[in-house]
């Protein structure tokens, strides 16, 4: 009984969290699911250990009358106490698959349907302003498959990050930007595509920080203006160059739903 109140008070407080947009509701969901589980608990000491105590005296007179069967159950037994540990061992395997159960696929007014081997790493929602989501992209290796390579000592990831705004910069802030992102590129490479009703212009570049060697990298900055003229959708990578293709196959998929 308590696994299922817990299983169910759980799921019900990050749909809602998600929804809601909201702290507030997991606290108190937490917190109410804390004091129903402290309830039943209460509630069901008393017969729970007149029932153990029964089944155990059960349980040992059935071993001394058929052994070979108790042996077989007990090992049954085992296999079932280690099956919570399986699950979550293959929940760290495949991390990614599990990463999009907060992940709807729609930021806003845009569908943006993030491929399932990818690692969603942040969600940040607020209605009627911006909604983004950042995902880690390993198009080769053990990455393409949903498979978080845990065991390798240095592994092999871009990050693209998604974004729809329901506001427009200026000129001269989008100037301001572009400066501060490329004002150390080099191969600077400009492209521009167009799909449905979305028209994309695209930079890419390379950026370099002889002091910082963990941020430099190759990168492709994206970005769509609502047809209306009020908000945008941007998308941007940074990482390595193979990654590229994947992170453009996503734009080419990407929607906008109203």
């Amino acid at each position: 009984m308590e696994g299922c109140v817990f299983l169910i008070s759980s799921f019900l407080t990050v749909v809602l969290t998600e929804w809601l947009d909201s702290n507030f509701v997991f606290i108190f969901g937490v917190g109410l699911t804390i004091c129903i589980l402290l309830a039943i608990r209460r509630k069901t000491r008393k017969w729970k250990i007149d029932y153990a105590a029964e089944n155990w005296l059960r349980q040992r007179a059935e071993s001394q009358m058929a052994p070979h069967q108790a042996r077989q159950a007990k090992t049954l037994r085992h296999l079932l106490l280690w099956l919570p540990s399986f699950c979550a061992a293959m929940v760290l395997c495949f991390f990614p698959l599990a990463s999009h159960f907060s992940y709807s696929g729609r930021l806003l007014d845009y569908r943006v349907p993030i491929p399932w081997a990818w690692m969603i790493v942040y969600r940040y929602q607020n209605p009627g302003l911006a909604s983004t989501a950042s995902a880690l992209i390993a198009s080769d290796g053990v990455g393409r498959f949903g498979v978080t390579p845990f065991w390798q000592k240095h592994a092999n990831y871009s990050v693209a990050s998604f974004a729809a705004y329901t506001w427009s910069l200026s000129p001269e802030e989008k100037r301001q930007r572009d400066f501060l992102r490329r004002q150390n590129a080099t191969d600077i490479s400009p492209s521009e595509f167009t799909v449905g009703e979305l028209h994309f212009s695209c930079v890419e570049y390379l950026t370099h920080y002889a002091r910082f060697p963990a941020l430099s990298g190759f990168s492709v900055d994206c970005e769509s203006t609502a047809g209306n003229g009020k908000g945008h959708f941007g998308a941007a990578l940074f990482g390595r160059r193979e990654d590229v293709p994947a992170f453009y196959d996503v734009l080419r998929q990407a929607r906008r739903v109203n």
